[in-house]
This record gives C-alpha cells, sequence and structure tokens, in this order.
C-alpha cells in the first residue's frame, strides 16, 4: 500500500474558495455596472420623446441574483404604457415594429380601441393623430393601434457592445484582490 501526503491541501482548497467568491464578486460588480448602464440608455430614449413626461420611466427596475452559482442581471419596466410603447399595439403595431427584440413575438389584437377622452390627460389627436369620435353624448379616441416605439431593447443592443470589456475588468479587479 503506498501513502501519499498532501501538504498545503487546506492552503489550496482556501485559494479555491477565494477565486470562486472573487469570480462572484467579479461578476455581480460587472452585472450592477451594466444595468446601471442599460438604466441610463433606457432613461435618455425616453428624454428623446418629443411627446413624453419620462413618467414610463419610474417604472423601470433592475435586479442582480445569485442562483445557484449563476449571476444573472434582470432589468425590466412593469407599466403597461411601457409594453405598449415597446411593442406597439393592434394591426399598426403588427405591421411596424421594427427594431424590437427578436427573441419577443408578440400577439396583436385586431380590433379598434376606443379611448374616453376624458380619460386621457393629453390630446391623443393632436399628438399622435388619433382620430376623436363622438358615440351618443360620449367623445373618444379611437385607434387601430400604435407603432412599435423601442426604448428598451435599444437601450440593452447599445449596451451589450461594452459588456464582455467590463466582464473582464471586473472580474480580473476581484482576481487581483487576492494577491
Amino acid at each position: 500500500m503506498v501513502t501519499i501526503k498532501v501538504e498545503g491541501m487546506a492552503q489550496a482548497m482556501q485559494a479555491f474558495t477565494g477565486i470562486e467568491l472573487a469570480l462572484k464578486t467579479g461578476l455581480t460588480n460587472a452585472s450592477n455596472e451594466l444595468l446601471e448602464r442599460v438604466d441610463a440608455e433606457v432613461v435618455n430614449n425616453l428624454g428623446n420623446v418629443k411627446y413624453g413626461s419620462g413618467e414610463i420611466n419610474r417604472y423601470n427596475h433592475k435586479s442582480t441574483d445569485d442562483s445557484d452559482g449563476t449571476i444573472q442581471g434582470r432589468y425590466w419596466n412593469d407599466s403597461d404604457v411601457g409594453m405598449y410603447r415597446e411593442f406597439g399595439t393592434g394591426p399598426v403595431g403588427e405591421a411596424h415594429h421594427a427594431g424590437i427584440s427578436p427573441e419577443v413575438h408578440p400577439v396583436y389584437t385586431q380590433t379598434r380601441w376606443f379611448i374616453p377622452v376624458d380619460q386621457v390627460d393629453v390630446d391623443l389627436e393632436a399628438v399622435y393623430g388619433i382620430p376623436k369620435i363622438t358615440l351618443g353624448d360620449k367623445e373618444f379616441f379611437m385607434t387601430r393601434g400604435q407603432p412599435a416605439r423601442p426604448w428598451m431593447y435599444p437601450a440593452f443592443q447599445t449596451v451589450s457592445k461594452d459588456a464582455e470589456g467590463i466582464v473582464e475588468r471586473s472580474v480580473n479587479q476581484a482576481l487581483k484582490g487576492l494577491q
């Protein structure tokens, strides 16, 4: 029987643990930086809108999670208006949805929308050319939808160009802390 003695095994195991923690730290930092950049781009994209208050941006959210060793950054907007703006609505949105993510395949309603004039704080006819009609004694804006006006996906595309460099820098910086 042969006996092998390995010296410094505890130190080696500590080093591996340190590397794992440094990688997680670097990846988490990179994810957070990327999400901050996406947020800045998203806000900028909506800031360039002719008629808009930026209200939609109050519903932007971001998080970085470590689940089973996978670092994942998430960015989303939970405003209904944001979704309509990003993907468009109705037959018009279905026909004009350039610039949305190729990973998303919306289903568009084909019926007209009747929006009560008294429930909207902007003149949709003046802003978007949506005609105003009267049914009975009530006024409505009638639309067959709006084209997509993507503002989030273009932000992801812009930031993704720098993602590899940001991840590399953040991980290298975290690993340097081990020395």
